[in-house]
């Protein structure tokens, strides 16, 4: 599964169309990439992103649950309003109306994703710059950003990314000046990690795989992307607004993830003996699902503790990620009803979108659950009314 055209394509659906009907869309998309993910992993046992189990490695580590149990929802509860996971939803389409303000926005950079980036290149401000390199990706535009900022540890983050996203060959000195800037980030150490796996470097890769799920930190930046998109949209002449926060999202959404793949099959192949490999398989794997701020990555955690657990054959551990997989499942099932009803208010959506830079998609995709499960057990609550 390419992980990047799928990621393009709902980048592509969320800035077309009037903006409340794109998030949706997004929403709904997500929940079907992550199917899609679920669905490969049945079928091909050494697939990357959707993984369902556990490692023995670690077998007295916790594994990391869904950081709330509002989860336990079945299939009935969506036919008893009594229920304590019950979500309320609009029926009746005719009621939805879409406030027709939401399709007059008066600035079209916010739906033109080619005159946003060609306002980008066009502007001298160093964060319409990084913002525009993201979106192309471009290994060198970042590198000559780096040069001119050579202590800014998100571009330089940004750069040996690129490096792997983009198919470039980068030099190694670009991930060794990256782990000498960022040396306490496990982050840039496990770049760096896949970097020698591509290139066949098993021996680096194991010391650099085992440095990363060391480190005492472990920080992707993510929050950081906001910041920077909302700097580049107002450079620009883009007001900070609801709808400049989702063609925000939208854009990080699009952005490339670098391959896992390799690296769940070289941790489904280490040696039993490799004590200490496997264990560095594991911590990744429980740093993904633990500390990533993004669902996809969450799972790829799960996929990589799979693997590990079914080198040991540890049935409990399997049974562990099994559980905690459903958990993830029944977030990715419950979150588009919870989203479809936070989008009908302008005001959830402002709540939610604060949220999502808080804390991450993970995180705010629970929290809109749980105000959906608030708002559904009120009943006065109107899952129809639309409020912009």
């Amino acid at each position: 599964m390419d992980i990047k055209l799928i990621r393009k394509t709902w980048i592509t659906i969320t800035i077309s169309i009037a903006l409340i009907i794109i998030i949706f869309l997004t929403w709904q998309n997500k929940n079907a990439l992550v199917s899609k993910i679920q669905s490969e992993n049945k079928s091909v046992e050494q697939t990357k992103s959707t993984a369902s189990n556990a490692d023995k490695v670690a077998a007295n580590k916790p594994i990391p649950n869904i950081k709330k149990s509002l989860l336990n929802t079945t299939s009935d509860d969506k036919n008893s309003a009594q229920s304590s996971h019950y979500i309320a939803e609009c029926t009746d389409l005719d009621k939805l109306a879409i406030n027709e303000s939401l399709n007059e926005i008066d600035n079209e950079l916010l739906i033109d994703s080619d005159k946003f980036v060609e306002a980008l290149k066009q502007s001298t401000k160093l964060e319409s710059e990084i913002a525009h390199a993201l979106i192309n990706n471009s290994v060198t535009e970042l590198q000559s950003l780096q040069e001119q900022n050579p202590n800014n540890k998100f571009i330089s983050y940004n750069l040996i990314s690129a490096c792997l996203t983009a198919k470039a060959e980068c030099e190694a000195r670009l991930f060794a000046d990256a782990r000498s800037l960022d040396e306490q980030n496990g982050a840039v150490w496990f770049l760096s990690a896949l970097n020698e796996l591509k290139n066949s470097n098993t021996e680096k890769f194991t010391e650099f795989l085992i440095e990363a799920s060391n480190a005492p930190i472990y920080e992707e930046y993510w929050r950081d992307y906001f910041s920077l998109f909302e700097s580049a949209y107002s450079h620009v002449g883009v007001g900070n607004s609801p709808q400049t926060q989702i063609a925000t999202l939208g854009y990080i959404a699009a952005f490339s993830l670098p391959a896992y793949k390799p690296l769940v099959d070289f941790c489904e192949s280490i040696e039993l003996e490799r004590l200490e490999v496997l264990d560095a398989c594991s911590n990744i794997g429980q740093r993904f699902t633990s500390n990533s701020s993004n669902i996809l990555s969450s799972y790829i955690g799960l996929a990589i503790q799979q693997k590990v657990a079914e080198r040991y054959n540890d049935d409990k551990r399997l049974v562990q990620i099994e559980h905690t997989k459903h958990e993830y499942d029944k977030m990715m099932g419950l979150s588009g009803k919870a989203m479809s009803l936070t989008l009908q208010s302008r005001k959830r959506t402002s709540e939610w979108l604060q949220q999502y830079k808080s804390l991450g998609e993970f995180a705010s995709t629970q929290y809109v659950i749980e105000e959906a499960i608030k708002l559904s057990a009120d009943p006065d609550f109107d899952p129809c009314e639309f409020d912009w």
